[in-house]
């Protein structure tokens, strides 16, 4: 597929440097957001990665803000990478006018894949685009394929302010209506349904900042100067009678992909990315082309630890923590579920759970660091506690046993509003609360009431949609909005979204107990557990069980062939007691080799193992002869692939066949 791309056009990628908005300050005073470390790497290298890795090295890199810092940053690696052209716009104020600037340039004249910097994939977008192809010979105003990831409400990456409601027509996947889901009212216009036999309504979506564009994407912003953002544009061209164009949908389901939309999501992802669901751009894996050197060392527990680390005496790195290189943990400390910069000084008796710590931050005895991300440079003094939601710039500094209470931002020096000669001015004394530490107020903060900042903290930290019914004291109006939501959020979770999630859960479960050595039926009360919270019925128990299974063994890199059989074999003997306990009767087992066959449909590298992997389920008594027997005569459940994959399995097969006739013989 990728060389029929080729050989038509060169393949193009646009990367969008800015997110046009104010959610990260005060860590982007000094800083681009898409430098900013997302596990100890620039945002931007995921993006670069995730277009690289689909054979996209023709690449546009479009800058605002701190372009002089992209610019240098790229100046080291573009060499790697193929051909990257950096476009700035000092005078840029939104994404529309990045579009309309390539535009005027002349720059997008052909199929291009566009992609916000602080995204985070490792989707395959050669197929994305194959189909994008295709669809313009069906479809000549097929103009853009919107790419989402599939996720249940509630999920911990999905924020009440990103929320999107989008309907379908059922046969194609157009978009025919596309609306911001952040509130409990949801219009889905009648004539939606005029000429369209099949609707589908999806509130199960996340937005990933990526699209398949055709080059008709760009003019269209310069046509219509109200387009300041996606959804502007989006809203446009749906609801516009007199704009032909169309937009499509593809859903990412197994693949990873999500974006760093706000400062909640950016410690959702950098966990997700610890937790390897990234893979392979996780740490300990080299990102081609944009590093010469594996930095990080993979440990139990998802712990990642940069080279010359030390850890004290009772110092402990709990789960899911990378630490730079020369970084220092003192005596009994304890990081959980957090990221911290190389350079790094932790004294002794600290804690840090749950937050993100950037390079060359001091951090003395006895503090306590809960929900909050840190700049660099800063310095904590002895029994300093920082609550959730903070925020701090660069450079700053508190002194002994200060608290800083949830929610706050900070920077190290006062800011300068443009309207005095005074920087420490009167206005700069209620702001100050240390030496080097400033309350951080933006333009929007400013001008609003002190009743209205914490409505507008949530928003630029991102509020999580399991989080909203945790606010018990709003007035009767927001209590009725969030009863809806949470009334949608239950509504929606249908059946497919349950088993989605449960299915996520099983693959955690088993996966952290093959690595920890937990017990089998501490395994167990866990799929049980979730079995009951989901709903889901004894036949999607044996698909996820035995999914995470055959999934386990591939999350290695560079395993194949013989290799690849023996961890199989490997993983399938440790979970046998549990297969034991789910794949019992005959239609388990059949349900087993059927998850095995999508398996293999899903990773080719699979295939050459799978009748030696049959024969160990088979001799390991997981499975019976009548049981493969019977899967093998269903040729109708996979069409498209099942004959290939049976013709693998046909000697074993044909063996079990003879084995069974000289049984009827021995028997006569």
């Amino acid at each position: 597929m990728m060389s029929d791309l080729k050989n038509e056009d060169t393949l193009q990628g646009v990367i969008i440097a800015d997110s046009y908005d104010r959610r990260f300050g005060p860590l982007t005073i000094h800083t681009p957001k898409c430098l900013l470390p997302l596990a100890n790497r620039p945002m931007l290298n995921y993006a670069l990665a995730c277009l690289k890795s689909c054979g996209i090295h023709d690449i546009i890199v479009y800058c605002t803000s701190h372009a002089d810092q992209i610019k240098a940053f790229l100046a080291e690696i573009k060499s790697d990478l193929g051909s990257i052209t950096v476009i700035t716009n000092e005078e840029g104020r939104s994404f529309g006018d990045a579009i309309r600037d390539l535009d005027a340039k002349g720059l997008l004249r052909q199929n291009f894949v566009l992609i916000q910097a602080d995204s985070v994939a490792n989707v395959d977008l050669i197929p994305i685009l194959e189909r994008h192809k295709k669809r313009l010979t069906e479809d000549r105003n097929a103009s853009m394929t919107l790419v989402f990831k599939k996720a249940a409400p509630c999920h911990p990456g999905r924020t009440l302010d990103e929320e999107v409601f989008i309907a379908t027509n059922g046969d194609t996947n157009r978009v025919i209506h596309h609306q911001k889901a952040n509130s409990s009212k949801l219009n889905v216009p009648l004539e939606l349904l005029d000429g369209i036999d099949e609707v589908r309504l999806c509130f199960d979506l996340m937005e990933t900042g990526i699209a398949v564009c055709s080059p008709a994407i760009p003019p269209l912003f310069a046509d219509n100067f109200d387009f300041q953002t996606m959804d502007d544009f989006l809203k446009g061209v749906i609801e516009n009678d007199l704009i032909e164009n169309t937009i499509y949908l593809h859903e990412v389901e197994e693949h990873y992909a999500a974006r760093v939309s706000n400062l909640l999501t950016y410690q959702v992802v950098t966990q997700d990315v610890l937790n390897r669901w990234s893979f392979p751009f996780v740490p300990d894996m080299i990102l081609i082309g944009l590093e010469k050197t594996r930095e990080y060392r993979y440990e139990r527990h998802n712990v990642y630890k940069g080279k010359d680390v030390i850890i004290e005496k009772g110092g402990c790195l709990k789960e899911n923590v990378i630490v730079g290189s020369s970084t220092r943990i003192g005596q009994y400390s304890s990081v959980e579920n957090s990221s911290i910069g190389a350079k790094c000084r932790i004294g002794h008796n600290v804690t840090i759970l749950n937050s993100i710590i950037h390079r060359d931050v001091t951090i003395d005895d006895d503090c306590y660091i809960e929900g909050a991300i840190i700049g660099s440079n800063s310095k904590l003094g002895p029994g300093v506690i920082i609550h959730e939601r903070c925020v701090l710039g660069d450079h700053v500094e508190f002194e002994a046993k200060f608290e800083l209470t949830s929610g706050s931002r900070i920077v190290s020096q006062p800011q300068d509003s443009g309207f005095s000669d005074d920087e420490g001015g009167e206005d700069n004394d209620g702001l100050k609360i240390g030496s080097k530490a400033f309350k951080y107020v933006d333009d929007v903060e400013d001008e609003e009431d002190d009743d209205e900042i914490e409505v507008i903290t949530k928003d630029i930290w991102g509020l999580s949609l399991k989080d909203v019914h945790m606010s018990e004291d709003d007035s009767s109006s927001d209590e009725s909005d969030i009863e809806g939501l949470e009334e949608a959020c239950d509504i929606m979770l249908d059946d497919d979204a349950k088993f989605s999630v449960f299915n996520a859960e099983v693959f955690e479960s088993l996966h952290r107990g093959f690595k920890e050595g937990i017990k089998a039926d501490n395994l167990i009360l866990e799929i049980n557990s979730s079995r009951h919270a989901y709903a889901v019925s004894s036949n999607q128990v044996v698909h996820s069980v035995c999914s995470a299974v055959f999934a386990i063994p591939g999350q290695q890199k560079d395993l194949s062939g013989p290799k690849l059989l023996k961890e199989i074999q490997r993983v399938i003997k440790a979970f046998s007691p549990i297969l034991s306990k789910y794949v019992k009767d005959s239609a388990a087992q059949i349900e087993c080799l059927f998850t095995l066959e999508q398996h293999c449909k899903d990773h080719s590298d699979y295939l050459a193992v799978a009748m030696k992997t049959i024969h160990f389920l088979y001799e390991t008594d997981i499975i019976t002869e009548d049981a493969v027997l019977k899967w093998f005569g269903q040729s109708d459940r996979h069409p498209s692939f099942g004959p290939g994959f049976r013709k693998k399995i046909q000697p074993f097969i044909d063996w079990l066949e003879e084995s069974e006739d000289d049984d009827d013989d021995d028997s006569e």
